[in-house]
């Protein structure tokens, strides 16, 4: 696990912009992430569903691609919900 949080590189060779949220992002940088994501700054957002499933809404979003699920019902159930703006 990384120690300290760096954005990634652009996605492949167009660049497509991409940034993640992990555990290691700290919790005042993941608000601004999530806020680019929406205004359009980020086309791709890789997230683990248990480090957004409070408190974040991202409703508009056409494709959701699930690379790993938890193992817990209510953590993919809330990751979910964001996407659909449910909560």
């Amino acid at each position: 696990m990384r120690s300290e949080y760096s954005p990634p590189p652009s996605l492949g060779k167009d660049k497509v912009p991409a940034d993640f949220i992990d555990g290691s992002v700290a919790d005042t940088k993941r608000t601004p992430i999530v806020e680019r994501f929406k205004a359009g700054d980020l086309k791709v957002l890789v997230a683990h569903p248990g480090t957004m499933r409070y408190g974040v809404s991202i409703p508009g979003v056409s494709l959701a691609v699930f690379a790993s699920c938890s193992h817990s019902l209510e953590e993919y159930a809330q990751s979910q919900d964001r996407i659909h703006g449910m909560g």
